[in-house]
Formats: structure tokens, sequence, C-alpha cells
């Protein structure tokens, strides 16, 4: 990845951030403290490619996703789980999802085929955006200062840190989750 990351720059920065490019961006990020990559334009990048993304599948979704649904039993199946969170906790779902990994990329798809409008989606893709691009610049730049301090390879401690992140964050939603489901009860 560090030769990716050295020959494409910022453009590789660009195509990681389209899809799931946590370990790009946090590499990048790592590399900025070095004075290799500017942090704030490595943030701004960031957040335009994966806002960017999740708009044009949440657009493909609007426009395609029935035809494509009724054409895939597995994505159809999966789907039901994902319309039944929408149902229940939309916005934190919206906010979350490019948190999760395994449904980064499928969830703005989906989202679009729901009665979810445009403006609210893209708000919340755009805030979503943003925190996720700060957090996760802020976490690469630590992780090269960390990095340095301990002289290992940053590279494999910024995949580290992804996992471990990944894996807070999953556990904070389910218990956001379980939460709000408690308190949908009540009402």
């Amino acid at each position: 990845m560090l030769n990716f990351i050295q020959k494409w720059g910022y453009v590789g920065l660009f195509i990681g951030s389209l899809i799931e490019g946590e370990s790009v961006v946090l590499a990048i990020s790592s590399m900025a403290y070095f004075g290799k990559f500017y942090l704030p334009k490595v943030m701004l990048i960031a957040f335009v490619g994966t806002v960017l993304a999740d708009q044009i599948s949440f657009y493909i979704g609007k426009l395609f996703g029935k035809g494509v649904l009724e054409k895939s039993p597995r994505l159809s199946k999966h789907s039901k789980k994902v319309f039944m969170l929408l149902e229940k906790y939309d916005v934190p779902f919206i906010l979350g999802f490019r948190f999760i990994y395994g449904i980064r990329i499928v969830s703005p798809f989906l989202i679009g085929l729901s009665q979810i409008s445009i403006l609210k989606f893209t708000l919340l893709n755009i805030l979503s955006g943003i925190i996720w691009s700060v957090l996760s610049c802020i976490l690469g730049y630590y992780i090269g200062a960390f990095s340095n301090v301990i002289g290992k390879d940053y590279g494999s401690i910024a995949l580290l840190f992804n996992l471990i992140i990944t894996v807070i964050i999953i556990i904070a939603f389910h218990y956001i989750s379980k939460y709000l489901s408690c308190n949908n009860e009540k009402e």
C-alpha cells in the first residue's frame, strides 16, 4: 500500500476514499505527521471522496434499485435488515453506516430505495462525511506520531488501529441501537 500512496499521493487518497478506503486515509494521514502530506488537504479530499461515492450510490439506488433488488435475491434478503434499521433509526443509521465495515458500500444504495428524501440523505451524508474524514485523518495523524515514537512500520500500525476503531464503533453502535430500541418500546 505504501508504494500505491507514494506513487499516487492525493489522487490515490481520492480513489481510496471513494471506496472503503479507511486504510488509505489512515496511512496518508499518518504520513502527514512526517510532513509528506498536508493534513487539512487530506481531510478535504477524504471528505469529498466519501460524500461523492455515497451520494452517487444513493442516486443509483433511487433510480435503479428496485430492478437490481429484484434480480439479486441475496441483496434483497440483506436489505430487509437495513430497511428495518432505517425505519427505526433513520438518522443514527445514516450518520453511522460509513463507520461500520461491511455495510458501508451497500447502505447508501439501499437507503436510496427507502422513503428517505434526497435532501435529508444529502444533509446527513455531508455531516457524516465531515465527522468521518476529520476523525479518520486525526486518528491517522496520531498513528504517525505513535509510529514515530515506537519506530515501527506505520502501515501495519494503521491497519491495527483501523480494526480496533471499527470494533469500538460497532460496539458503540450496538449499544446506541439497543438504547434507542428500549426508549421506543417505552413510548
